[in-house]
């Protein structure tokens, strides 16, 4: 389980072990960019009684244990990848992702060792606004 997201990454429960057999076939059919399929047509297959966030760690599920071999993701759902190239797409995708997560991480660390809690202020001076604005633009 993650931290903080206890509810949406704990472990399958038997009623989505059953669902996770029923989403295995469907994106098992999901086979090229074209057969794309989203959470929510997966929700509506299967009933719509789970949230996304549990279909999303079925997914997971499925994708870890290599159920779904090659299951990949864009911006319009999931599907099974036909070439080496959409797979390389997608890991770089992932890459990405871990590196802005990395980003977040480093800095809120560093934030945090530049707050005093006790006294709920910043030991250091906050950047004034022109500085704000020169980093983001």
């Amino acid at each position: 389980m993650i931290q903080g997201f206890e509810e949406q990454t704990k472990e399958l429960n038997e009623v989505e072990r059953k669902a996770a057999v029923q989403i295995a076939e469907l994106l098992s059919r999901a086979v090229g960019k074209w057969k794309v399929i989203k959470n929510a047509d997966i929700r509506r297959k299967i009933d719509g009684k789970l949230s996304s966030a549990r279909i999303r760690k079925i997914i997971h599920t499925l994708r870890v244990t290599g159920l779904v071999p090659l299951l990949i993701a864009d911006s319009n759902g999931y599907y099974i990848a036909e070439t080496k190239a959409e797979v390389e797409l997608y890991a770089e995708s992932l890459r990405g992702r871990i590196e802005s997560i990395k980003q977040i991480l480093q800095a809120i660390v560093i934030q945090s060792e530049d707050f005093n809690f006790e006294k709920r202020k910043y030991e250091k001076v906050k950047p004034e606004p022109k500085i704000i604005q020169e980093t983001l633009f």
